[in-house]
């Protein structure tokens, strides 16, 4: 509350450490204040307005895939075996699941590590 303190010959209405106002007559100044105490009694007896929550928008439903559809569609190349051992690709060579695609791990291998053994290994395969 805004409380009237002399300060050096004026009276001073003081809110919160901040002079609101001053006057060299104490009467006017008393007035003043009953006017700044009715005020922030005001003030102080109003609640805040309440805010609204946030809307959140409803969750999508993530979308399924049906295997089924994509069966015919063909498989994109796992270049991962040469990322392993020379031996690991000799083994995975003489399965023959890889034989189709022999000419994209040849030219992997190349632009890759390169490893000599690596590249003479597919191209015996090819031929």
């Amino acid at each position: 509350m805004p409380e009237l303190v002399n300060i050096y010959g004026q009276w001073h209405i003081i809110h919160q450490g901040k002079t609101l106002r001053h006057h060299a007559e104490k009467e006017r100044a008393l007035a003043d204040l009953k006017v700044f105490r009715a005020k922030f009694s005001k003030a102080q007896g109003v609640k805040p307005a309440k805010q609204k929550p946030a809307k959140q928008k409803p969750a999508k439903p993530e979308p399924t895939l049906d295997l089924d559809d994509y069966a015919d569609e063909p498989t994109a190349l796992d270049l991962s075996i040469l990322d392993g051992s020379v031996r690991a690709l000799i083994d995975a060579l003489a399965t023959g699941e890889l034989d189709e695609h022999l000419d994209a791990l040849l030219e992997a291998e190349r632009e890759g590590k390169g490893r000599k053994s690596a590249i003479r290994v597919i191209q015996a395969r090819k031929s």
